[in-house]
């Protein structure tokens, strides 16, 4: 006789893992442009997170202090109609879908039709139209102001620098002889 093998914990533990796996990847991510910061490209990338930071951390957290309201009082809602807003987890995966237009409403709407369309327009409207609004602005600004300190520095970027001198080595550099009018031509400076 055959018996059903639930694999649930299987699952739940290879999403923890890809979540860490994604988290790993950001952090190497942000340790590889510390080490190219010598580049005034990337150090531009730098000076405007560095600029923002303070602002972008607290935008995040109104945002998940806002996310998670939303999830609750989706989960308060639908959790005895619907199975994808049964647990915190899926509800959560659920709004972070409406954000991206990838929304369950169909089937929100047939559980309640008033409720779902006011929670399902006051979420967009919230989160999107609102919180990621000023995530942007604050992003806007901190390069705005990048942009001006990076016109008043003069420090030469690094590459720039390496490929004059490069260049400089094999130019032929021109210069007349005293006497005889003829041109000498000199390899190195």
């Amino acid at each position: 006789m055959k018996s059903f093998v639930n694999f649930s914990h299987i699952v739940f533990w290879d999403e923890m893992y890809g979540i860490l796996l994604a988290v790993l990847a950001f952090m190497c991510t942000i340790r590889i442009l510390e080490v190219f910061a010598s580049s005034k490209k990337v150090s531009f990338i730098v000076k405007v997170f560095e600029q923002c930071g303070k602002d972008l951390f607290w935008n995040g957290v109104s945002f998940l202090y806002i996310l998670f309201g939303f999830a609750l009082f989706g989960l308060f809602l639908f959790r005895p109609y619907l199975q994808s807003y049964m647990t915190l987890y899926r509800c959560l995966t659920n709004l972070a879908l409406a954000m991206i237009g990838k929304a369950i409403f169909t089937e929100m709407d047939e559980t309640n039709p008033i409720l779902a369309k006011i929670y399902y327009v006051f979420y967009i409207i919230t989160v999107v139209f609102v919180v990621l609004t000023i995530f942007l602005s604050i992003l806007g600004a901190s390069i705005d102001n990048a942009v001006g300190d990076m016109k008043n520095d003069t420090n030469e970027d690094l590459m720039e620098y390496l490929m004059k001198r490069f260049a400089s080595l094999f130019r032929l550099q021109v210069t007349r002889t005293n006497g005889t009018g003829r041109l000498k031509g000199l390899w190195f400076s």
